[in-house]
């Protein structure tokens, strides 16, 4: 029994060695069919240099019927054969078909192999006149920032100012301009980023259908800059003198606030604008004054406004007198100077309430005049004007008008204090 097992072996090892080398040797004809082989375009710099290009599909696929050793054909597929078109033999617009090779893998004896059909025979494509245009680079928006930022839309800063595209003549036609989108949806802080620009007709849209357009630039760095929008107000600061206290006077402002932008930080503590002083030892009747608005460094001005124009009313009706000051008093000499006045009376106007003015008249010594050294630096005999504050010693509710100086002579100390 166990000789008649190791018998049945034997033969069937021996039929399957005649069956392999029946297959491979004796009869090694067989057919097989590889579906979809990528076609290789070989050749394109040529035909760029001729100025032409591909309108048509360039994808090409063929499929082949091969006959050859099953052994061989067992070790092909679309992966491993090699289907190339060569391109340069194409020297002007329109369709062209042109033949292919087929290239097998070195793993194969491409001699023992035929191509029994194929399918398509040729390769079929349409060749078109190639040009270039440049066109600007525009950017859209999607979405806005909430209602206390503002983007900065018309003032977008790209590196490229234009691009340009390459591709057909007749589609280049078509061709408006390259755009890029941001999207602006809830952004509270400058943009800054890279995008991908498409290519455009006049009505901005996209060309996606146009035959080989393409851009010379793939990616567009781009800042859109964001900033917080405020309203502050605009102040004037009254100083009170001459008689006068804020109390006695109405000022209507041209414009009482503005909208200014800047980052979160610029704004945090921008509360008011002041604008300047209105002195009011200065004026003599009801006037209009201007003043330029300035703001901090980082802040712009959204309003566009550039100055404030304040209406100043007086609201108390005062007289004004002139009293000569002869009480001329000098304060804060530098240690290493001597001053000394030249000047011995100054006249002065006096504004207040008659009953005020009589008093002064009365005690004219309540006027004096107090002049500051603080600046006065060393010197030899030279003589220069210094300013004065005229002050009204008792507590009378009168004040000084204008602006008044003394002259002194200025020479070194020769006590040393």
């Amino acid at each position: 029994m166990k000789s008649k097992v190791l018998q049945f072996l034997l033969s069937l090892v021996i039929a399957l060695g005649i069956w392999v080398y029946v297959v491979s040797v004796v009869s090694p004809e067989y057919e097989v069919t590889i579906h979809s082989i990528p076609v290789e375009l070989v050749g394109a710099d040529t035909l760029a240099d001729r100025d032409l290009i591909i309108v048509s599909n360039k994808n090409f696929t063929v499929d082949l019927k091969l006959l050859g050793n099953r052994v061989d054909l067992k070790k092909l597929s679309a992966s491993n054969i090699t289907i190339q078109a060569d391109l340069s033999q194409i020297k002007e617009p329109g369709e062209h078909t042109i033949r292919y090779d087929i290239i097998y893998p070195s793993i194969v004896q491409s001699g023992n192999i035929d191509a029994l059909e194929k399918h398509p025979q040729h390769i079929t494509l349409i060749v078109a006149e190639r040009g270039t245009k440049q066109v600007p680079v525009k950017v859209k928006y999607k979405g806005s920032v909430p209602a206390d930022y503002v983007a900065d839309r018309q003032n977008p800063q790209i590196n490229h100012k234009t691009v340009t595209i390459t591709g057909p003549v007749a589609e280049l036609e078509r061709v408006d301009h390259a755009s890029i989108l941001v999207d602006l949806t809830d952004q509270v802080s400058t943009i800054t980023g890279v995008f991908r620009p498409t290519i455009c007709d006049a009505n901005g849209n996209a060309l996606v259908d146009a035959a080989m357009l393409s851009c010379d630039v793939k990616e567009i760095q781009t800042t859109i800059k964001i900033r917080k929008i405020k309203t502050v107000p605009i102040v004037v600061e009254v100083i009170p003198g001459g008689g006068l206290t804020e109390d006695d006077v109405k000022l209507t402002l041209s414009i009482d606030s503005i909208v200014v932008s800047g980052s979160e930080a610029a704004l945090e503590d921008l509360d008011q604008i002041v604008v300047g002083q209105i002195y009011l030892s200065n004026l003599l009747d009801s006037t209009t004054m201007d003043f330029e608005i300035s703001l901090p460094a980082g802040v712009g001005n959204v309003t566009g406004a550039t100055s404030v124009t304040v209406e100043i009313i007086l609201l108390r009706e005062l007289q004004i007198q002139e009293f000569e000051v002869m009480q001329i008093f000098t304060v804060n000499e530098p240690q290493n100077c001597k001053v000394t006045l030249l000047t011995r009376s100054i006249r002065v106007k006096i504004r207040g309430t008659e009953e005020a003015l009589a008093y002064l008249r009365q005690n004219p010594n309540s006027i004096v005049a107090v002049v500051d050294c603080s600046d006065v630096s060393d010197g030899h005999n030279q003589n220069m004007d210094l300013n004065v504050t005229i002050r009204i010693v008792d507590g009378n509710d009168a004040g000084a008008v204008g602006k008044y100086t003394v002259m002194v002579n200025v020479s070194e100390s020769t006590t040393g204090g």
